[in-house]
């Protein structure tokens, strides 16, 4: 799947993306990541999420693809225990009076795969750990408010699933985000 996100990615980020008539934005999050109770003491996690999105002239839609990646550890018996999840996505997202208004809100949805993983002690005091990934679903919104030239701040939420298998329990990978946002480019 890292492969594909790659491809993805360079894809977007050729110059064809940038050709006249095209906009988009280059987009940063840092925030909080709550998963279902299942995960145990590792249900809510700090998130960082990156997205690209581009728009061409006469669509009516911008098209996505983000990266989300949320972790949290703890310490057992004088160990680091870590759980993680990624979320590679793609969709569709439009924003509402980009162009003339100061505050910007966006809708988003699409597809995700996830791949997750986790880290616990066996009975021996040993660290053990599981790895799966699964694909599903997102749907995001959020407002952002210019700030100078193609800066602007602002919040998002956003909530996804997707099942996973570690240590013989279904998971779902997903959970509900709140992030603080940051548009750092656009043209």
């Amino acid at each position: 799947m890292k492969k594909i996100s790659l491809l993805l990615i360079g894809l977007l980020a050729t110059p064809a993306a940038f050709a006249a008539g095209t906009s988009g934005n280059l987009m940063a999050s840092l925030g909080d990541k709550k998963l279902e109770d299942a995960w145990g003491d590792y249900d809510r996690q700090v998130t960082a999420a990156f997205s690209f999105d581009i728009r061409g002239s006469e669509w009516p839609i911008n098209f996505v693809i983000e990266q989300n990646v949320s972790a949290d550890y703890r310490e057992e018996d004088d160990e680091d225990l870590l759980a993680i999840t990624a979320e590679t996505s793609i969709g569709v997202r439009t924003y509402f009076n980009q162009e003339k208004a100061n505050v910007v809100p966006f809708l988003g949805a699409g597809v995700s795969y996830f791949d997750a993983g986790e880290e616990r002690l066996d009975i021996n005091g040993r660290t053990i750990d599981d790895d799966d990934g699964g694909s599903g679903y997102w749907i995001g919104a959020g407002v952002l408010w210019k700030v100078s030239g193609p800066f602007a701040i602002g919040a998002s939420v956003r909530y996804s699933t997707g099942d996973v298998n570690l240590f013989g329990d279904k998971l779902d990978a997903g959970g509900t985000q709140v992030m603080v946002t940051a548009r750092v480019w656009q043209w």
